[in-house]
């Protein structure tokens, strides 16, 4: 599969696709100047300050299905309750039971495993190029890539904290539980995992943090998302420099504040650059 690539639409009455072969230098024309794929490549290898903004689509090729697209999960209705319903903090507090019966079949992946864009990202950091990465993805494939500076905005499956002691479990604990609320071996407190509910707010310091990398990058790669879920789509407007390069299966809000659009895998595009 061939990527497909559209150049800063902003400057384009009519955006070129181009496909791209593996060995192939292909050009398109983009008013009276010429842009090669090399480009990319160019920008990501001259730069060591890159950030990578990631959302769901960077883990389904780990074999964990999004959620906004068509057939995700956010377009279904189960029991009654719409998803946001169930994933929201009310719903915990009012229905913990049938929220963990959720959580557990729906949010927990335990077995799938870093894919090839989550091993770039790690690459990308070993050689001092990628300086943070930034997800809306809760399951930890960065970290088990190798990726040293992530910035979970929406927390993560794999630490829990009991409501009422403040102790941490990992995700085993919670699953031993199986079909029933996991409780502290301690005070006997409901365990919550540490994600972010509807009705909950994002961690103010993690989001200073996100900020400060994207606001002062060189090279901002944004990819998986459909950048509308706030307050964390908003981190792109933080964005100052000219190398803004977006990879999305659909278009997304940002499409024209992109300068290279890709529809492609993130994977295939991702291990192209390392």
């Amino acid at each position: 599969m061939p990527f497909l690539l559209e150049h800063d639409e902003r400057h384009c009455r009519s955006p070129p696709i181009m496909n791209i072969l593996p060995g192939m230098l292909l050009k398109a024309k983009i008013g009276e100047m010429f842009v090669d794929i090399q480009a990319i490549r160019r920008i990501v290898a001259d730069s060591d300050n890159i950030v990578f903004f990631g959302g769901a689509g960077t883990s389904t090729e780990s074999g964990i299905p999004d959620f906004r697209s068509a057939g995700g999960l956010y377009n279904t209705e189960i029991g009654g309750f719409s998803p946001e319903e169930m994933l929201s903090r009310d719903f915990f507090l009012r229905h913990t039971p049938l929220f963990y019966q959720f959580y557990l079949k729906h949010m927990i992946y335990k077995d799938v495993r870093p894919n090839a864009a989550h091993r770039a990202l790690a690459e990308l950091e070993r050689q001092g190029k990628l300086k943070a990465v930034i997800t809306q993805n809760i399951d930890g494939l960065h970290q088990m890539a190798g990726s040293k500076e992530v910035l979970e905005l929406h927390g993560s499956v794999h630490r829990n904290y009991c409501m009422k002691c403040g102790k941490f479990f990992d995700l085993d604990y919670v699953l031993a539980f199986e079909n029933s609320v996991p409780t502290c071996d301690r005070c006997e407190g409901i365990v919550k995992p540490d994600v972010v509910l509807y009705q909950e707010p994002l961690d103010h310091e993690i989001m200073r943090k996100a900020r400060d990398y994207i606001a002062r990058a060189d090279v901002l790669i944004v990819a998986g998302t459909s950048l509308s879920v706030y307050p964390a789509a908003g981190l792109v407007q933080y964005y100052n420099g000219n190398n803004m390069i977006l990879i999305n299966q659909s278009p997304t809000p940002y499409d024209g504040a992109a300068h290279f659009v890709l529809r492609e895998s993130i994977g295939k595009v991702m291990q192209s650059l390392i």
